[in-house]
């Protein structure tokens, strides 16, 4: 029976699982191991509340049995309740509860609250246990790219070429991650290998049709958007297809099917420090639509969670005491820039260049364009100035007003 129950969860068959544990459990009604495999298969069902409740039971029947609280706290982070989670990691840590599993989803529930460098520490501990797990090391590397620690999130993903098999999911995150870090190649070689699979998931698909609408091949995105559609089973996955789907209708000119799809992706529980992410192109529709006051108020809720973000990504960013954009008020001392030296400044054709333009208007085209040529190397989005910065004000510096030092 057990082995049975294994091998139906290893196949995905939660439905099969679920019905075969409550037959089960009408004649022994306090089999643990059953009841476990019954909670596990309704987590996988997208039915966390009614995993929790068993989960729960279980913890309250053998109390010192850390899984049981490993479990309850997945269940309780699947329904969308990270904090009311943290407390029965806490009690499984307690019972020595140390696994390559345990930290990686400890370090889930960190991201889904945006406390970033918590989910970053436990990552790297579940990295350090597993070093070829792909999971982990992806989950590690989108914490890192999302507290702006670039170099950590490449050293991440370094050996992913390496890793066994892989999902389309997995390598779609993969390709999507590297072209956010700047990796345009290793992007390339992953989305191929995604786009290889023939039918791949909701959660795969969501993932390539953004990457393919950046890249502009808008077509594909929107046919493998329609495929993905009769996927979709959980709502995290809905939940995904109605942003891509919004994306597309957007830059199609639907502004109005835009919104309304904005409209039910926030209506979805999530971080107030992740709701920018769909207020910012919600108000560009509604500002399309002539809707200016209503797109007025979504942008101050949007910069309100934007600035929220940056606390939580970066805090030395706002420990300097105020904004980061504040710095443009302020210029050098005029003895301090009699006192600047540059005699091993490269020459004009080594010097970086900066270019500077608007999301959503080509820029991801132009970055791969000018990596294309031999002589360039360019990177995308990476915050190498800041993180300059943040260096010298951490060493005492003064910045703007005194830069000889």
């Amino acid at each position: 029976m057990l082995t049975e129950l294994a091998e139906r969860l290893r196949a995905g068959d939660y439905a099969g699982v679920e019905a075969l544990t409550r037959a089960s459990l009408a004649d022994d009604p306090q089999n643990p191991d059953v009841r476990v495999a019954l909670g596990l298969s309704l987590l996988f069902l997208d039915r966390p509340g009614e995993a929790e409740s068993v989960f729960s039971d279980l913890a309250r029947d053998q109390p010192d049995e850390p899984a049981h609280w490993v479990n309850l706290a997945s269940a309780r982070r699947a329904d969308h309740r990270p904090d009311e989670a943290l407390p029965a990691f806490a009690r499984a840590a307690q019972l020595g509860e140390a696994s390559a599993d345990f930290f990686y989803n400890l370090g889930l529930t960190h991201l889904e609250r945006q406390d970033l460098e918590s989910a970053r520490a436990v990552l790297q501990r579940a990295a350090a246990l597993a070093v070829d797990d792909a999971e982990i090391h992806i989950a590690l590397a989108r914490a890192c790219h999302e507290s702006l620690q670039t170099d950590d999130a490449l050293a991440a993903l370094a050996a992913w070429a390496r890793w066994g098999s892989l999902s389309s999911a997995q390598l779609a995150e993969i390709a999507f991650l590297l072209m956010n870090l700047g990796d345009s190649a290793g992007s390339e070689q992953a989305l191929a290998r995604a786009l290889a699979d023939p039918e791949p998931g909701a959660a795969a698909s969501a993932t390539l049709v953004k990457m393919l609408e950046r890249m502009n091949r808008v077509d594909d995105a929107a046919a493998l958007l329609q495929r993905a559609r009769s996927l979709a089973v959980s709502r995290s996955e809905q939940r995904d297809l109605r942003l891509v789907e919004a994306v597309l209708a957007q830059r199609s000119g639907e502004h109005e099917r835009a919104s309304v799809l904005y409209r039910q992706a926030l209506g979805e529980p999530a971080a107030f420090e992740a709701r920018h992410f769909q207020l910012f192109p919600l108000a560009k529709s509604l500002d399309a639509l002539g809707r200016y006051q209503d797109a007025f108020e979504v942008l101050r809720e949007a910069h309100a969670s934007q600035q929220a973000s940056i606390v939580q990504a970066s805090p030395a960013t706002m420990l300097r005491g105020a904004p980061t954009m504040v710095i443009t008020r302020f210029g050098a001392e005029a003895e301090d820039v009699a006192r600047w030296q540059d005699p091993d400044a490269p020459p004009l054709a080594e010097s970086p260049v900066f270019i500077v333009a608007f999301p959503r208007s080509g820029t991801t085209l132009l970055e791969l364009t000018l990596d294309a040529h031999p002589a360039l190397l360019s990177m995308d989005e990476q915050p190498f100035v800041q993180n300059a910065l943040e260096d010298m004000i951490a060493q005492g510096a003064r910045y703007p007003e005194q830069l000889a030092g």
